[in-house]
């Protein structure tokens, strides 16, 4: 049988024999070795693998030599690539399947090799949004996608372009980096376009106040419904609430979860009702206006009421009748739940002394005229009522109460007229009788009663 033969040539490359078939086969990477001639020698051994003992077997050899040639498809002459190739695809129908033809090559002296090019496809946004599958030892493209967002509103097709370019089949540049196309026309789903009709879900009727202050509330409605022609299973519809400028920063909208969520501290935006307008929106971006869903938000001032309030202390206050303009000042109610409410405020006055004494609300002051009338002296008293920014009653800690004595003035004096004057206000009489008793204090000359 003939020997092993198995020989290392300089460079590492190797030249493995197969005994059984006789032959060597000689592979190197160095481009050192390119058109250097080799030799192998290969010697006779015995069937059992041993050196033959006769010397005249022991001493046959057969001598190969060869040359290694630099593989044509790692240096063609020129390659030349396939025509472009153009698709249509419609997002979210069935996958489509382009492919583009092999690149042709020229080698040098005449060869005609078959050589496995490595190719490349590139799309960056179609790589991105998952929307196409390569092959490249088929050489083939899969398009299959529903997202819109490719199509961009308000367009109805938009194209991309992918870039094919070949390698030598050991990943080698070649020369002039020969690039075919293929062009993809992604067509948007117009059947979604709007759908036929859209029917809204029922309007959240729920509590939907919120007090600023307070903690998140959240308002979710349930998704639309529609139809289309011919039917879909779905259309991916999403929505668009229409929120007033001024009320952005406190209401939120989240199309995803079709859910409203108001939060804000108080003073942020104003109090109120407010209409929040719903809107679905086609695939391609398209608001649809011919449904269209109200929810009203009523926003309450954290003031309106507070949650507590602590009145202040009322110490007694006089007044003197000695035909003087006087003014009592109370405090002002302080606010918890928020801090720094500005309250309003009511006051209840004796109807004996309301001639004289009146309040002024926007000032918290209890303002006495000018009077001499001592038959008003005495001790009186007068009810602070706290309230709302807005008015309204207060629930607990709200009222608190002014002790006013009125006392006669050192030049006080009682008139006629004064007199006649009291029994106006304190007798009930007609009007006619009410003008006969000004008359009569008119007529009477003003003279002390002693």
């Amino acid at each position: 049988m003939w020997g092993s033969g198995d020989a290392t040539l300089p460079n590492a490359t190797t030249c493995p024999f197969d005994s059984a078939t006789r032959t060597f086969t000689c592979t190197s990477t160095d481009s050192a070795q390119e058109d250097k001639t080799n030799t192998v020698v290969v010697t006779s051994k015995s069937p059992s693998g041993a050196t033959w003992s006769d010397a005249a077997w022991s001493t046959k050899t057969t001598t190969f030599t060869f040359t290694f040639k630099k593989d044509p498809c790692e240096d063609p002459t020129s390659v030349t690539a396939s025509s472009d190739v153009a698709v249509d695809y419609t997002l979210g129908s069935s996958a489509v399947t382009s492919t583009w033809a092999a690149y042709t090559a020229v080698f040098p002296d005449g060869a005609t090799p078959t050589c496995a090019w490595t190719y490349t496809a590139t799309n960056a946004d179609l790589t991105t949004a998952s929307a196409m599958t390569v092959d490249l030892s088929t050489r083939s493209i899969v398009f299959n996608s529903a997202d819109s967002s490719l199509v961009p509103h308000p367009l109805t097709e938009k194209s991309y372009t992918i870039a094919i370019t070949a390698k030598t089949p050991a990943g080698l540049a070649i020369t002039g980096n020969p690039t075919s196309n293929v062009v993809v026309k992604l067509l948007a789903d117009l059947t979604c376009e709007p759908p036929s009709t859209v029917t809204q879900s029922t309007t959240p009727t729920g509590d939907n106040s919120y007090r600023f202050g307070d903690s998140a509330k959240t308002i979710t409605f349930d998704a639309w419904t529609y139809t289309t022609t011919p039917p879909l299973t779905t259309c991916g519809l999403t929505y668009a609430a229409t929120i007033p400028t001024a009320h952005q920063s406190v209401i939120m909208f989240d199309s995803a979860t079709r859910t409203l969520t108001v939060n804000g501290a108080n003073g942020s935006a104003a109090a109120g009702e407010i209409d929040i307008l719903i809107n679905a929106v086609s695939p391609n971006g398209t608001k649809i206006t011919s449904t269209t869903m109200t929810i009203a938000v009523t926003l309450v001032d954290a003031c309106e009421p507070p949650t507590g309030v602590v009145a202040p202390t009322i110490a007694a206050a006089t007044g003197k009748l000695d035909n003087t303009v006087q003014s009592i000042k109370w405090d002002a109610w302080t606010s918890t739940g928020p801090a720094g409410c500005v309250l309003t405020y009511a006051v209840e006055i004796p109807t004996a002394i309301k001639d004289v004494v009146t309040a002024n609300v926007s000032k918290r002051t209890v303002d006495i005229a000018k009077s001499t009338d001592t038959s008003l002296a005495g001790e009186y008293e007068i009810k602070i009522t706290a309230k709302t920014p807005a008015g309204l009653a207060i629930a607990a800690d709200n009222t608190a109460t002014m002790k006013l004595t009125l006392e006669a003035g050192s030049s006080a004096t009682t008139t006629i007229a004064a007199v006649a004057s009291k029994v106006i206000r304190n007798i009930a009489v007609t009007t006619s009788t009410a003008r006969v008793a000004r008359n009569l204090a008119r007529s009477v000359p003003d003279s002390s009663i002693t």
